[in-house]
């Protein structure tokens, strides 16, 4: 991929942008099945003895704009993304439970995913007039954000050689956190704008531009809030950096 990518605006009213921002809330945590971890050992270190030299950024989960961090990468060359993330079980009973649903072998496989968020038209033409609580009870017709993007995430992955230590966790009672290393070496193809860095969400990627290059209509959804809707594990509580600058970009909240 040599060109920036370029996506079309979808034509949802503030209604949905009400939906999204609330039904957000709900993804807080990240589900460990979002992808198949491409996974090695990134450093015969431990994550935390690893991370000992990385530059913290202001994460703060999903960041609302107008304030975004674009990681800037370019091909060919490595960096180590440290992440901490925050357990989502409280009490005994609460871990049991996401035991059986989630890791009932004991151990939980971390994911790495990359991708630029891709509408389908198709699914978003249908607009709302008005809806509850927005002075107008009478809905002429309703979409949610899952149907309009559903399958219209470009994966690429395969564009970006990936270590992740660990690739298994094994959870416990006790476990508040943990910490991975993410080690990302982006490949030839791999030029462009990425609104969305899975073990990260709300961190932007930008390969192949200096931070001059980089502006906030390259990444056109990232000022979209992204619903959940599942029970999920953990969530990314902070960020380190090491081997990349990190540039700060104003995004404002878009209606898509």
């Amino acid at each position: 991929m040599t060109t920036r990518l370029s996506i079309g605006r979808m034509a949802i009213v503030s209604l949905v942008v009400v939906v999204i921002a609330v039904a957000g809330i709900s993804s807080y945590y990240l589900l460990p099945t979002l992808s198949t971890s491409q996974a090695g050992s990134a450093t015969s270190q431990s994550p935390d003895s690893a991370c000992a030299s990385a530059s913290a950024i202001n994460y703060t989960y999903f960041s609302p704009p107008p304030n975004k961090h674009v990681l800037l990468l370019q091909p060919g060359s490595a960096v180590e993304v440290c992440v901490t993330y925050q357990t989502a079980w409280v009490t005994a009973a609460d871990f049991a439970s996401y035991k059986n649903e989630s890791f009932s072998s004991g151990t939980l496989g971390i994911p790495f995913r990359i991708e630029n968020t891709v509408p389908i038209p198709s699914r978003c033409s249908t607009q709302i007039d008005g809806g509850v609580g927005l002075g107008n009870t009478t809905v002429t017709s309703s979409i949610s954000y899952t149907t309009c993007m559903a399958s219209g995430g470009k994966n690429f992955t395969s564009s970006f050689a990936a270590e992740v230590q660990p690739s298994r966790v094994t959870p416990t009672v006790n476990m508040g956190s943990f910490t991975i290393v993410y080690t990302i070496t982006p490949k030839s193809n791999a030029t462009g704008f990425y609104d969305s860095f899975g073990p990260a969400p709300g961190l932007l990627i930008s390969v192949g531009y200096s931070a001059s290059q980089v502006r906030a209509s390259d990444f056109p959804y990232a000022g979209t809030l992204h619903p959940g809707g599942h029970p999920a594990l953990y969530r990314a509580e902070s960020v380190g950096i090491i081997g990349a600058p990190v540039e700060n970009l104003s995004i404002p909240l878009s209606v898509p």
